[in-house]
């Protein structure tokens, strides 16, 4: 099963849910005593978006206390800083290829898990040596990494989402340079009024890369929209037609009466 499989299927769902969502993305909820136990506690946790809280809950849900839950992810977070290559990235196990897309992997888990890139921390230098490797990969058209394996969108879709939110958390600008190239290549790739599969334009769409690819996407109109609600400048230029695009293709691929999503088709 190849690495695009394995780790979207895993998280199709939720990137579904977030393009239909989006309207209503921003600020996470804010934690306050009295909430309920279990709510209170996974809100504390919660990172501005991202993983965590699904982890916490599940691992509240069948008992877990909250320093237990906080003690596996701070042993995750210290193999992923002991793993983490002296260049700064982290290779997959079974291919060689995808290292763009683990390295991005292991980024969002550090900082879903609440450090940040300005932390004077080993997991913030982490971060650091993590999001110059991926600057240094970046290719003129604004893609992560080499082109050469013919499912290289998912390496630039986890790509493109680590370096969207390390400039959330960071503000800096070469970062944010990074990333709206990162976007810029998005939108070259994409299919005229619908989605994404591999490579630019291929004139196919599929499920599998719309999910990866509007991760990153959202947390850019996120971030416009707050910036907008703050009147102040919106940080990326992204093109609002994307997201139309994902939706067309959702609703082309959706069954209505059992609510199926299909991959290629419905």
């Amino acid at each position: 099963m190849s690495f695009g499989v394995r780790v979207v299927r895993g998280v199709l769902v939720v990137a579904t849910l977030a393009v239909l969502a989006a309207p209503f993305a921003g600020r996470p909820a804010t934690a306050r005593e009295g909430d309920d136990d279990e709510l209170y506690i996974v809100r504390k946790m919660a990172p501005r978006t991202g993983a965590t809280p699904r982890f916490a809950g599940w691992a509240l849900a069948r008992g877990a206390e909250e320093e237990q839950v906080e003690a596996a992810i701070a042993r995750g977070c210290a193999y992923l800083v002991k793993t983490q290559s002296a260049k700064g990235s982290w290779k997959g196990e079974a291919h060689e290829a995808y290292r763009v897309g683990v390295t991005g992997l292991a980024l969002l888990a550090l900082m879903d898990a609440g450090h940040a890139y300005v932390d004077d921390t080993v997991e913030g230098r982490a971060l650091r040596r993590g999001i110059a490797w991926l600057r240094s990969v970046q290719d003129q058209a604004g893609c992560l990494g080499s082109r050469q394996s013919g499912r290289y969108i998912y390496n630039h879709a986890y790509g493109a989402f680590a370096l969207i939110r390390a400039y959330a958390l960071s503000g800096d600008e070469k970062v944010k340079t990074a990333a709206q190239e990162a976007i810029r290549f998005i939108e070259l790739a994409r299919n005229p009024y619908f989605a994404w599969r591999y490579g630019i334009k291929p004139g196919d769409n599929d499920t599998d890369v719309m999910g990866s690819i509007m991760l990153s996407v959202n947390d850019a109109y996120a971030m416009n929209r707050e910036a907008r609600e703050a009147e102040q400048d919106e940080p990326f230029t992204v093109d609002p037609d994307m997201q139309d695009g994902a939706k067309t293709w959702l609703d082309k691929i959706t069954d209505l009466n059992t609510a199926r999503a299909g991959y290629l088709t419905r």
